[in-house]
């Protein structure tokens, strides 16, 4: 449906062309340097990847969609399955780094993860590789004095003084 209005209010208007052109259909091209490893803090992987366009390698894509799942995500069925993540980086130009660190997971669990990359006509890029990688546990303590707030000691139930001492 085409409407065309004149800006004056009147009843005629000369129309010289009108241009119809084919809805972009190219899709941007599929991340495929995902990489995950574990983070700095407990309970966090860290992500990197390299950007790519909005029509296949050329220009910047509008959005990503991250996931992850305890294991590989390899098609449509998995990347369904997984856990869809909030947080992602809006996309920069084809070619450029990308980073973003997944927190608020458990700390020792192997996680997979994959990305989609959006353009801004709808059009979806196929599943990235599906990288794995631990979260960041916490380090081993040794001999000294901790309290409850440290953050390298898991432990349950409450602080409070044994039968004995003083």
């Amino acid at each position: 449906t085409i409407v065309v209005t004149h800006p004056g209010g009147g009843h005629y208007i000369d129309v010289d062309a009108i241009i119809v052109t084919d809805p972009e259909t190219n899709p941007p091209d599929a991340v495929s340097d995902l990489n995950a490893v574990s983070g700095t803090n407990n309970g966090e992987i860290d992500l990197t990847w390299t950007a790519t366009g909005d029509d296949g390698a050329v220009g910047t894509a509008s959005e990503y969609v991250v996931r992850y799942a305890e294991s590989a995500i390899n098609n449509e069925d998995d990347w369904n399955a997984a856990a869809d993540l909030t947080g992602e980086p809006t996309p920069s130009a084809s070619g450029t780094n990308e980073a973003m660190t997944v927190a608020g997971l458990v700390p020792g669990t192997t996680y997979f993860f994959a990305i989609k990359v959006g353009d801004d006509a709808g059009n979806w890029s196929s599943l990235s590789n599906s990288p794995s990688a631990d979260a960041k546990s916490p380090d081993p303590v040794g001999p000294g004095t901790y309290d409850d707030a440290n953050e390298n000691i898991d432990w349950s139930g409450n602080w409070g003084i044994g039968p004995g001492a003083d």
